[in-house]
């Protein structure tokens, strides 16, 4: 095993001198002969990452390993710390080794050296000296371990790392923690910056690039830039043209079954429509005026708004092009076929607009998103060259990795997404990365399970085809951490197993931690045994018998869980593992409880195809009790909206049915 995957017990001395190997004592009974070496033009980022280096080793140890500005004497050894352009030539360090952002930690006689190829390289060389050789780890940003050492050494180390993708993307604001973990790409909404106070741009750049986070500005904002308060009423053609109350029922009822809105002449001022040149024009006038006005992010993207609503005029979309079920298979599973294939028209857009960003801004990277209508990837028109682009991972069947088949219903969505991203990645000059949800997984209804061993083998096949990053939803505390975790260490090593991921993980339940690596594996035989294409989602069409004999399988696994967890939290009564425990058993609580209600859910339905109205009725009463129940936790663990309608849907749609009056709407917020 690596040292960096070094899963050892730390008790007093921490890495044994090999057989020929010297030693180097850094701390031992309370003294240390080493200071942190630094150099005088030292960058505000190498000089945070010495600081770093200093406050860890003397929680670990208790002595402060004092700094040590170059050119000053000092008695004894040193750990630099510092860029690799600053190397000494008796490293035998070679550039390239380190990529764009790799870090390498060395040993010379006595002297030990963190080194990185750019700022956040150097955080990388001190967390990572940290993690395999002090025993420290970053389990949660509210969760680390420090152990307590009378005495540091190590062996001789000559260690060489570098990511194996370029962007390691969380959309999750805690830099510290992400870096941490490797990650280096964070999302802000520029919506939420034009309405928010100055002085919150102003905080998240100079947080950024304190920890040289790579910082992307951009997201859903398409009527931030060109709002329908200022454009809509002189040009309602600059915005989505939407079908005729004949053409809507000839093809179906919209995302989330409701009618289009038909006013100002079937334009709505959802999104913009791209076959309008004056649109686009100032379109791209307004986007670049908005970098000019927050400029400091190191990358700028540009999301279609949410909520599938398309332009549908006859320049956009061909007739022939109306329907997405012919494109997307996943949609029989999901919705009723209903909508477009946008891809020609976002592009349309986004081709000048990632093309006028090159020549205003040439160090600015552009990004949009391949989503829903957008993710069958080009025909009449490719990619710029300039167009970075963000594939969507919305709706794939996360029962097993996106390459792998053995079920037709998810292999036939699979398939899809498959061959879509890898011809996005063919068609495409610029860097393609995932958009990912299995840190947060919004799709899956609020279950949010874990799944390391899907994680691990989707992101081996991005590697694989050429995928240049992750960028993954997360969301804190009612997402299971492990799947973060677990990401973070595939973006750097590909070729990780799993299981040794989960096992390092597991150490944060102390003695728990075997009775915690079952659970786990429990609840991802629950999530994996009910695959998502016709058993998750709110318009499944799987029948009601097939969806209860999953369900069935699902609740045996989660039972066995709720035991093994019992097990964990009985075996480590103490802290910290028994406030991370608790934690566990509120979210587990809380899954529990949403898949008891679809399962009763598909109880009910089933009592409706064998018309048995009374057993039907009897079923619904628990969907209701159940919904009432678990809104203690809805408010315990802050759950997001879009989760909580998930289980009031099994209620609503009961209702719908027949089976009772007006639904409950004790929470609130909407479903978007």
């Amino acid at each position: 095993m690596s040292p960096h995957f070094f899963f050892g017990l730390f008790t007093g001395l921490l890495t044994l001198a090999q057989a020929g190997y010297s030693q180097l004592t850094l701390v031992e009974n309370g003294k240390t002969t080493y200071a942190i070496g630094l150099a005088k033009d030292a960058s505000p980022t190498e000089t945070f990452a010495a600081q770093e280096l200093q406050r860890y080793l003397k929680t670990a140890t208790g002595v402060e390993v004092r700094m040590a500005p170059e050119g000053e004497a000092f008695p004894g050894h040193k750990i630099g710390v510092m860029l690799a352009t600053r190397a000494p030539t008796s490293l035998g360090l070679q550039r390239e080794a380190l990529g764009e952002e790799g870090y390498a930690i060395k040993t010379v006689g006595q002297d030990l050296y963190l080194v990185g190829a750019r700022g956040r390289g150097v955080l990388y060389a001190v967390y990572g000296f940290l993690r395999d050789y002090v025993g420290v780890r970053f389990y949660c940003f509210d969760d680390e371990r420090v152990p307590k050492l009378d005495r540091l050494a190590v062996a001789n180390i000559d260690q060489v790392r570098q990511p194996a993708f370029r962007w390691r993307g969380l959309a999750f604001q805690d830099f510290p923690w992400m870096t941490k973990l490797g990650f280096n790409l964070t999302t802000a909404s520029l919506g939420t910056f034009l309405k928010a106070p100055r002085e919150r741009y102003e905080t998240a750049v100079k947080t950024a690039k304190q920890w040289d986070m790579l910082f992307q500005l951009g997201k859903h904002c398409m009527l931030d830039v060109l709002p329908p308060e200022k454009y809509f009423k002189d040009h309602p053609d600059w915005y989505t043209q939407i079908l005729t109350e004949t053409e809507m029922q000839q093809i179906g009822d919209n995302y989330f079954g409701k009618k289009y809105d038909m006013a100002a002449g079937n334009r709505k001022p959802k999104n913009i429509c791209s076959s309008s040149p004056e649109a686009v024009k100032e379109f791209v006038k307004n986007y670049l005026e908005m970098v000019q006005k927050f400029p400091d992010a190191d990358a700028y993207s540009c999301w279609y708004n949410d909520g599938i609503s398309y332009c549908q005029c006859p320049k956009c979309v061909p007739q022939e092009h109306w329907r997405l079920l012919d494109e997307h298979p996943a949609f029989k599973h999901w919705v009723r076929p209903h909508e477009i294939v946008a891809t020609k028209q976002a592009l349309q857009l986004m081709n000048p607009l990632a093309d006028a960003m090159a020549r205003a801004f040439p160090n600015k990277k552009f990004f949009s998103i391949a989503y829903v209508n957008t993710e069958p990837a080009p025909r009449e028109i490719m990619p710029s060259p300039n167009l970075n682009m963000e594939f969507a991972f919305w709706h794939t069947c996360f029962s097993r990795p996106i390459n792998e088949r053995g079920d037709a219903e998810c292999d036939e969505v699979n398939e899809f997404y498959d061959k879509n991203l890898r011809k996005w990645v063919a068609q495409s000059k610029g860097d393609v990365i995932v958009y990912y949800y299995a840190t947060a997984k919004s799709a899956m209804d609020g279950r949010m399970m874990p799944f390391p061993h899907i994680i691990a083998g989707d992101v081996a096949y991005f590697d694989k085809i050429g995928v240049k990053g992750v960028h993954a939803q997360h969301a804190w505390p009612w997402a299971f951490n492990l799947n973060a975790y677990t990401l973070a260490k595939l973006l750097w090593n590909p070729k990780l197993s799993a299981d040794e991921i989960v096992a390092e993980y597991c150490e944060r339940y102390g003695k728990g931690g075997a009775a915690m690596q079952k659970y786990f594996g429990l609840m991802e035989e629950a999530v994996t045994s009910l695959h998502h294409p016709d058993a998750l989602g709110d318009n499944w069409t799987g029948p009601a018998a097939k969806r209860l004999k999953k369900m069935a399988k699902t609740m045996d696994c989660l039972g066995k869980a709720e035991k093994c967890l019992a097990e964990a939290i009985a075996a480590a009564p103490t802290e910290p593992e028994a406030k991370v425990l608790t934690h566990e058993k509120d979210l587990f609580a809380w899954t529990h409880g949403s898949f008891e209600i679809w399962d009763e859910y598909a109880r009910a339905r089933v009592f409706l195809d064998e018309g048995k109205q009374g057993e039907a009725l009897a079923s619904y009463a628990k969907v209701v009790a159940l919904a009432n129940a678990l809104d203690k936790n809805v408010k315990k663990l802050a759950i997001h909206q879009n989760l909580y309608h998930s289980y009031r849907y099994c209620q609503k749609d009961l209702a719908s049915r027949g089976l009772g009056g007006k639904p409950s709407t004790s929470a609130t917020g909407s479903s978007k």
